[in-house]
């Protein structure tokens, strides 16, 4: 056989045998810290989920506020003039 076909059936054997080590590992691992790795993974989701919730809530807000403020009568200026005299003010506009 050539080096390097040995090379890599060496290489394979190795992975093979890292692979076979993690599965072995994980199996050896508590019910509790697989409990603690599945809750961690779940709290991660919800906390992206509450993130989207906010932002969803916010661009609602800023919607609702918006519509108030179109919906808000428009003012218009009347001048009004206005004389005091000794029996009281007068106010009139044109």
């Amino acid at each position: 056989m050539d080096s390097t076909k040995i090379s890599k059936l060496l290489k394979e054997i190795y992975n093979l045998q890292k692979v076979r080590e993690a599965a072995s590992a994980a199996l050896l691992e508590s019910p509790e810290s697989l409990d603690n790795s599945l809750n961690e993974s779940l709290e991660s989701d919800c906390g992206s989920m509450e993130s989207y919730e906010n932002i969803a809530n916010e661009r609602i807000s800023a919607k609702v506020y918006r519509k108030k403020e179109d919906n808000r009568p428009s003012t218009t200026s009347v001048p009004v003039y206005f004389v005091r005299s000794e029996k009281g003010t007068y106010f009139w506009t044109n």
